[in-house]
């Protein structure tokens, strides 16, 4: 949502009136044309984490924009199809909500929180020393079969940030896969490299945490290592351990 209204005091009003904080933090993605408009123009330097955040935006359907905030609501980057100020006030006034719910002692911490309403469905994951992921998704975009576009991401932004993860963390990591046409794995990318890969056995069951639209397969790459992979529904690939 634009207006000619100052920034400041943009922000300032969605701090003091709560009634209007829905309305404030909600962004409308735009209709979607055949040919993909040029996305606005960003209002600071790219990094390493731009490039983090556009990945996690192609893997997660409906996705549109999503960015890194820091405990106090400051984008530290960020990435989508919508003004760069819109993005960042969504995700401080979402980080805001995030606070909020972990200040509430009787739940536990909260490391996930998924909103789905009538126009907009917002993910917020909670980081390490107070930062925060906040993903902006259309109307019907779905979180389904997105764990492991998450963890690759949280996995990512760590690796760059220098962030200790604790173990609840599954470690995922997206590859891209070459199929035969069986839809069998026959040659795996990763890290700019890519080798052929001998399929050993198909996954099932809750080893890798499968669903039913889902495939797993444990493969061993041609230089040796055994890695287990999993085609996601959305049609993405992602390796359960590092290698490479």
């Amino acid at each position: 949502m634009i207006s000619d209204e100052p920034e400041t005091a943009k922000w300032s009003r969605a701090a003091s009136a709560p009634s209007d904080e829905v309305r404030i933090i909600y962004v409308r993605p735009g209709r979607t044309p055949s040919a993909h408009p040029p996305r606005p123009a960003r209002d600071m330097d790219e990094s390493p984490f731009t490039i983090i955040l556009k990945e996690l935006i192609e893997r997660i359907r409906g996705a549109y924009a999503a960015a890194l905030v820091d405990r106090d609501g400051e984008s530290v980057d960020y990435a989508g199809d919508i003004p760069p100020f819109d993005i960042k006030i969504a995700a401080a006034s979402w980080r805001i909500v995030l606070s909020q719910v972990g200040d509430v002692r009787n739940i536990g911490k909260a490391s996930f929180i998924s909103i789905r309403a009538k126009n907009q469905t917002v993910a917020l994951y909670a980081l390490p020393d107070g930062y925060a992921l906040v993903v902006l998704l259309r109307r019907r975009g779905g979180l389904a079969g997105t764990v492991r576009a998450f963890s690759a991401c949280v996995y990512a932004l760590a690796t760059e940030a220098g962030w200790h993860l604790t173990s609840d963390v599954a470690p995922w990591f997206p590859v891209s896969v070459d199929c035969d046409a069986r839809h069998r794995p026959t040659r795996i990318v990763y890290g700019g490299l890519a080798e052929p890969v001998e399929v050993l056995g198909i996954v099932s069951g809750n080893h890798a945490r499968l669903t039913r639209r889902e495939r797993g397969y444990r493969i061993r790459l041609a230089s040796g290592p055994e890695i287990t992979i999993v085609r996601e529904a959305t049609g993405h690939w992602y390796a359960e351990e590092r290698f490479g």
